[in-house]
């Protein structure tokens, strides 16, 4: 049985491809990023997920529904536990 998905995720800001995309596997932040061709030159590659729903455990990273990102920081090592798993419905904004 082929199950139809319509869960999808956002991408906005300094993005090469920002737009709405399909949530069909399970997908981290930096993978999000890498599907829509990376930062553009502007970028200061900080990343902000908005979620409408934070769950008790994801408390800790989320403040008032929100995460920020540094991939910078994330390729130097750091913050990795950042690099969370996509969910339905998130937003992605590319600073």
């Amino acid at each position: 049985v082929l199950l139809r998905t319509n869960r999808k995720f956002s991408v906005m800001g300094k993005v090469a491809k920002p737009g709405v995309y399909p949530l069909n596997d399970t997908i981290t932040l930096v993978q999000a990023i890498a599907n829509c061709g990376g930062f553009t030159e502007w970028a200061n590659r900080e990343v902000s997920v908005l979620r409408q729903k934070v769950y008790e455990k994801d408390q800790g990273q989320f403040k008032h529904n929100e995460l920020v990102f540094n991939y910078d920081d994330f390729l130097k090592g750091e913050d990795m536990q950042n690099n969370i798993d996509i969910q339905a419905n998130d937003v992605i904004v590319a600073h």
